[in-house]
């Protein structure tokens, strides 16, 4: 039966993914409020039906939101006291789709995900009777709820003020939120891809935002790009660069600490030089956590901390909710650049080569654990080992990190460097090794 990943459960639709999965999901809760919605994807009506069903048979009330990011269900489940479930595969292809639970403002704990998993394993949820069957209530607040919230707590008043351009390109369920926020936050909003569809590809890194990067440029204007849930965002900058995932997370560590006398900052071992670099300039403490939104929520949550931040561009917002929140950070980066254009506020951080490579384990004739164990035992002499998660090897001029995906079947390899050179030679050493280890 499916397994729980770094990012709920997620895979083919057609495989992994079916509608029997969907009502036996549906049959992990009973008596309980529970909020669902899904994302754009064509698979989402017919697995939100599935769930429906098997929620309906053990006796839960369901607030229905329809199509929603995934941060807009967080939070209303933190407003409501419920639980929730998001049918979604995030920045997953199309052909993809998945679950992701929370509880009360956060994404469900590592118990609650393995009593879900014993009870798919042992299917015996109990069939409810004719006279306990529970109920469907739409929801449509939660979008307006979720703006006002964010208009609340995330700073605002330069773009209020300078009624900045802001181009936003949503490809995904952001278009039914983020143009709206932006508008009430005071900017001139330029739409890209808000039409419910995925009109690019769903995730949205460099390679996938040719055309955003053209329009930020005409137009000289930021531009802000989500993934299909919208618990991501990017920003390219007025003269159509790409900011970089890295520096993109430095720049926003450093400004929330300049504003704040709470300087621990938790990221992830994804994280790189740059962000180290900001909180000890800020004279901050910066804590690690596994890769994964939920445990860096979690996280962020025990030690109280002003942000946690991965570098794939899900950033946390403690006074908001401990989910990742893109359309939150979609309003921070318009603000940031109504400040200070982003691409001169850039220019202050050091931007070191990074290369980050997938290497697919279809034609693996090894586990995922007997790969990682014989990577592991060949690893290079050289720099401190830390398997908080993974395999990450740090040197004082670079950091390599080799881990398993929690949401594909690949072994993700990142190398970054304080030169060329350096990067080269460690990503051709490693990169060879995880071949070797894979065959």
């Amino acid at each position: 039966m499916a397994k729980f990943g770094t990012a709920g459960i997620r895979g083919l639709v057609g495989e992994t993914i079916t509608n029997e999965l969907a009502i036996a999901l549906g049959g992990s809760f009973t008596d309980s409020r529970v909020i669902i919605t899904t994302d754009i994807r064509p698979s989402g009506r017919m697995l939100k039906m599935a769930l429906q069903s098997g929620l309906l048979a053990h006796n839960n009330t369901v607030l229905d939101m329809g199509i929603a990011p995934t941060p807009t269900l967080c939070i209303a489940t933190k407003k409501l006291q419920a639980q929730g479930i998001v049918i979604t595969a995030s920045h997953n292809p199309e052909g993809y789709n998945g679950f992701k639970f929370f509880s009360n403002g956060m994404e469900i704990s590592e118990d609650e995900q393995q009593r879900i998993e014993k009870m798919l394993d042992d299917e015996k949820a109990p069939q409810m009777n004719w006279e306990k069957v529970g109920s469907v209530q739409p929801y449509g607040t939660a979008t307006s709820e979720h703006i006002e919230r964010i208009l609340e707590k995330i700073e605002h008043a330069s773009l209020e003020k300078k009624k900045c351009k802001v181009v936003v390109d949503c490809n995904g369920s952001g278009s039914v939120i983020t143009p709206n926020l932006l508008r009430e936050a005071g900017a001139t909003v330029i739409s890209l891809n808000c039409n419910g569809w995925f009109s690019r590809g769903s995730e949205p890194g460099q390679e996938n935002l040719e055309v955003t990067m053209k329009i930020a440029r005409a137009e000289g204007a930021v531009a802000l790009a989500h993934d299909g849930d919208a618990d991501r965002c990017v920003a390219v900058d007025d003269t159509g660069e790409y900011l970089g995932l890295d520096r993109q997370l430095a720049m926003v560590a450093d400004y929330l600490m300049q504003g704040s006398r709470n300087k621990t900052v938790i990221s992830t071992v994804e994280s790189g030089l740059t962000l180290r670099e900001v909180v000890e300039k800020n004279n901050g403490k910066l804590l690690i956590s596994k890769v994964g939104s939920g445990t860096l929520g979690r996280l962020v949550k025990q030690k109280q901390a002003l942000f946690g931040g991965e570098p794939c561009g899900e950033y946390i917002f403690p006074e908001l909710h401990h989910g990742a929140d893109g359309i939150a950070v979609a309003l921070l980066l318009a603000e940031m650049d109504a400040e200070e254009k982003l691409s001169s506020r850039k220019k202050k951080y050091k931007e070191y080569p990074i290369k980050r490579e997938k290497f697919s384990l279809a034609a693996a004739k090894k586990s995922r654990q007997e790969v990682m164990e014989k990577i592991k035992a060949e690893l290079p002499a050289g720099g401190e080992l830390n398997e908080t998660d993974g395999l990450r090897v740090d040197t004082e001029n670079a950091f390599v990190l080799v881990r398993p995906s929690g949401t594909e079947h690949v072994i993700r390899l990142t190398c970054e460097a304080r030169n060329d050179k350096v990067l080269a030679d460690l990503y051709t050493k490693f990169s060879k090794l995880i071949e070797t280890s894979i065959r």
